[in-house]
């Protein structure tokens, strides 16, 4: 084990923690002998009483998701054959991964789980489950009422049950109107005493804010932070200023090139724009490169054969959007690529560099204290000032001194001095890569000519935008892409009709 890994463990134990034996046992037999530093900080607070609402903040990477697992599990009463926990979250890919840490330690407890998606996905709801996984408009649409032309029509589900809900990455559900109306929505279809307890790994003051003043309605609630800083990742910047996009793709080739993926490493990489992602995926297949990529345009069928393929190392890099700079946990991606900074659309319109999206994306590598490597390239002016912003930011907020320029030549030399020693825990990979795919097997098949023509309509892209038709799509993505809650709410109200 790492200095880093070693660095997020609790000397506490989970009875110490007030876990009962058989939660205990299943945690063990999953391999999580001892709480990390995070869990122990949620579980002393809860301790005393697990009912009490709050927020809990912590890095990527050190254990929020089994925190949370573990808090919604402790409220369920396997006798009782209704839904009493929800956890929400703001993608499909995400609900997948967590069903799948979720069922681990439910099955033998014999807690029931379900995900709750929405019919466009294909995976149909299955209703009275202890603990359901989803998104926040699914989730409406299935136990929240309805205005119709006669009045108020009753929701197709009753939350009365519900006794917790999770909210998985807050900060990203607050910043947006639309989602932060949708999270009050829930907040008030269900019961006023329900639990609330919500994570990020990113919390700035004005957020947690307004998400006291937006969700808890003045209610007493606690607060946590754990603060701790790993040194497991090496930043690096590639200056390809003056050699275009051919310039960043060489940088990509060279990539795909390094001797660590022979170890059984894995890489992401970060575009700007589905059209973004969609160039550099198809110039690299051309050099004939396996990859994978993963964006909205594609169906919930294509996504999920390129996320399965990417586990089962069929390929080992997947390019995409900011749709996966959340959540997502492959303990094998060992490199991260920002191909374009991160940015954010700021309330005028414009677009700003984002510095905690930049923590989000180097977040998928690493996890739990691994070794891993960020490789941000830039190619203007704009990007060298917007890249100052982002050191600027996380000088003060983790360390200084962490970001080093590299060249193309010293590439594969800086990224193995980094690795060494690391080891990709592929069979551990391995064993989740089969418990998600029998997860995504259990689709449904749509009635809906319109979702499966939606795969027919992806050929041949055109030639790249001139740089305005770029920053107009750019516009135009992120509208759409601030939260995947919405991406589905046409086609769920659509078919609601479905899960009666």
């Amino acid at each position: 084990m790492t200095s880093s890994a070693q660095k997020l463990l609790s000397t506490s134990t989970w009875k110490e923690l007030g876990i009962d034996e058989q939660l205990v046992d299943a945690l063990v037999a999953n391999k999580f002998m001892n709480p990390s530093q995070t869990q122990e900080m949620l579980l002393k607070e809860l301790k005393e009483s697990g009912k009490k609402s709050g927020m809990c903040e912590a890095p990527t990477g050190t254990g929020k998701t089994l925190a949370y697992l573990i808090s919604a599990i402790r409220r369920v009463d396997p006798k009782i054959q209704e839904t009493q926990a929800v956890i929400i979250v703001h993608t499909q890919i995400l609900a997948f991964q967590i069903m799948k840490e979720a069922q681990k330690l439910c099955d033998p407890l014999n807690i029931t789980t379900s995900l709750c998606l929405g019919m466009s996905s294909g995976h149909a709801f299955q209703k009275n489950k202890h603990i359901i996984i989803g998104t926040a408009d699914a989730f409406l649409s299935n136990f929240a009422p309805k205005t119709g032309r006669s009045g108020q029509v009753a929701a197709l589900n009753s939350p009365a049950s519900i006794r917790i809900v999770v909210i998985d990455e807050a900060d990203h559900f607050i910043i947006h109107a639309e989602s932060q109306e949708a999270i009050k929505k829930i907040f008030k279809a269900v019961q006023q005493n329900v639990q609330k307890l919500l994570f990020t790994a990113t919390l700035e003051e004005k957020t947690k804010t307004k998400m006291i003043d937006e969700w808890f309605s003045g209610r007493e609630i606690f607060c946590v932070r754990q603060q701790i800083f790993l040194d497991n990742t090496a930043h690096f910047q590639y200056d390809a200023r003056g050699k275009g996009e051919e310039g960043k793709l060489e940088m990509v080739e060279k990539l795909f090139n390094l001797d660590c993926f022979d170890e059984g490493f894995k890489a992401i990489v970060f575009c700007k724009t589905r059209n973004g992602v969609d160039n550099v995926y198809r110039k690299m297949i051309k050099m004939n490169y396996a990859c994978s990529r993963y964006h909205k345009d594609m169906t919930p069928e294509e996504r999920e054969k390129s996320f399965a393929d990417f586990i089962a190392s069929k390929t080992r890099v997947l390019i995409t959007t900011d749709m996966m700079a959340r959540g997502i946990d492959v303990i094998t991606i060992a490199i991260v690529v920002n191909f374009d900074l991160p940015t954010e659309m700021q309330p005028d319109g414009q677009f700003k560099v984002s510095p905690i999206t930049y923590v989000h994306r180097t977040g998928r590598a690493g996890r739990f204290g691994r070794k891993c490597v960020a490789l941000t390239i830039t190619e203007s002016e704009q990007d060298e000032s917007d890249m100052k912003t982002v050191v600027s930011y996380c000088d003060k907020q983790f360390k200084e001194g962490l970001f080093n320029k590299v060249t193309i030549k010293s590439l594969n030399d800086e990224i193995l001095k980094q690795l060494e020693g690391e080891t990709a825990d592929t069979e551990v990979e391995k064993r989740d890569g089969e418990a998600l795919k029998a997860i995504t097997q259990n689709r449904q098949e749509t009635k809906f000519d319109h979702v499966k023509s939606h795969d027919n309509k992806k050929k041949e892209n055109k030639e790249e935008k001139k740089d305005t038709e770029d920053k107009k799509e750019e516009k135009k993505e992120k509208k759409e892409e601030k939260e995947e809650v919405k991406e589905e709410k046409k086609e769920v109200k659509k078919v609601e009709i479905e899960f009666e």
